[in-house]
């Protein structure tokens, strides 16, 4: 049985990968210290300095580490894809609301009228690891 590890310092996440060599099968498993990014995002939240951008034109509403990417890639959603935003959005507020630097929820609407472009930024934005 051969046994390998890979570790990502930029992103924090550590694959341990396992071949056993009777059955052929490889197996993958992903970590990752989620931690001070959770407290990051909580003492944000806490001191609503995330709010303030919000009144400047700038909104950070969420970061996301690699692992949840990855529960998210399962149900069909990727944090790259602009058409899966909304849905994005409400995984965010419904499962992963510990992943917010506010107390506020955002969602996009389904049906509202495109307005004009600005070079105002729209929405928020989500920050990926």
């Amino acid at each position: 049985m051969g046994k390998w590890y890979d570790y990502n310092s930029f992103n924090g996440l550590q694959e341990t990968n396992v071949f056993d060599e009777e059955t052929g099968l490889l197996t993958v498993a992903k970590s990752e210290d989620v931690e001070p990014l959770l407290d990051r995002n909580a003492e944000i939240r806490n001191t609503r300095a995330a709010d303030k951008g919000i009144q400047k034109g700038f909104a950070l509403y969420c970061s996301i580490p690699m692992t949840v990417q990855y529960e998210l890639l399962k149900k069909g959603i990727s944090v790259l894809n602009k058409h899966h935003r909304k849905r994005l959005l409400d995984e965010i507020n419904q499962n992963y609301p510990y992943l917010k630097v506010t107390n506020k929820t955002h969602s996009l609407g389904r049906n509202k009228p495109k307005k004009e472009a600005t070079s105002k930024p729209r929405g928020p934005f989500v920050i990926v690891r």
